[in-house]
């Protein structure tokens, strides 16, 4: 192998070493842009790098194949990313469905949202065109954005974000609170007139205000705070039947 696919691979490291914690796609990613650093542009000098980086993973049988040995790069690596992550075309289903129906009100700002839909775009690989990724983009922008958007002529995904920024507020992006369920004090029925004190068995009033409370307390320290404390409801019944 040449100086460049060495110190690309040397750079990279084996598959096996990152498995547990990342993706083929992601693997194959950086072992590409590790290429482009190096200037590894020969075909036969890419497979053998990748072949040298899966070796020690199980999923190397894959490229042992006859008839996967003929395989492009690119075909290679998308076979890989298809076995190891499961990225098969009703993945890349599923990726264009949330693209098509994305929208600001899922996410909490305009970055999580702009993030999500270059998440998509990666995984779709090309599948579907910029322009189309760029108009589910400004289609799902809050009105105001996406009305504005409509009327440019925007190239790129990265000037489609800038523009958003410059319409959308942090507000747009705030979930709407959840609905309390407490019931407004206004509709609260007063329950004093009907609730007996139990310190000394006249209505009107309950224990919190029984003007009694204080001789009880230092007749019966030990003693009073159990029955200041306690709430009975069988008054409630009483009354009912009153």
């Amino acid at each position: 192998m040449g100086t460049g696919i060495q110190n690309a691979t040397k750079m990279v490291g084996p598959f096996s070493n990152v498995c547990a914690t990342t993706t083929m796609r992601r693997f194959i990613a950086t072992l590409e842009s590790t290429f482009e650093l190096f200037k590894v542009t020969e075909e036969n000098e890419k497979k053998l790098g990748l072949r040298s980086l899966i070796a020690s993973h199980k999923i190397f049988t894959i490229l042992e194949l006859e008839d996967n040995k003929n395989k492009t790069f690119d075909e290679q690596t998308t076979l890989l990313i298809a076995v190891h992550d499961g990225e098969t075309k009703q993945h890349w289903t599923t990726a264009s469905n949330e693209l098509c129906r994305i929208s600001y009100s899922n996410f909490s700002s305009l970055a999580d949202y702009f993030r999500r839909v270059c998440e998509l775009q990666a995984d779709l690989d090309g599948k579907l065109d910029k322009e189309l990724v760029i108009n589910f983009f400004a289609e799902g922008l809050p009105p105001h954005a996406a009305m504005h958007l409509r009327t440019q002529k925007i190239e790129d995904l990265m000037t489609a974000f800038k523009t958003a920024a410059k319409l959308c507020k942090p507000s747009d992006f705030q979930k709407p609170a959840a609905i309390s369920t407490t019931v407004p004090v206004n509709q609260v029925k007063p329950r004093v007139q009907v609730r007996q004190c139990y310190l000394c068995g006249k209505k009107g009033h309950e224990q919190d205000d029984c003007p009694e409370v204080i001789p009880l307390r230092q007749l019966y320290p030990d003693h009073c705070e159990e029955f200041y404390n306690g709430i009975y409801d069988d008054d409630e019944k009483e009354t009912e039947k009153e």
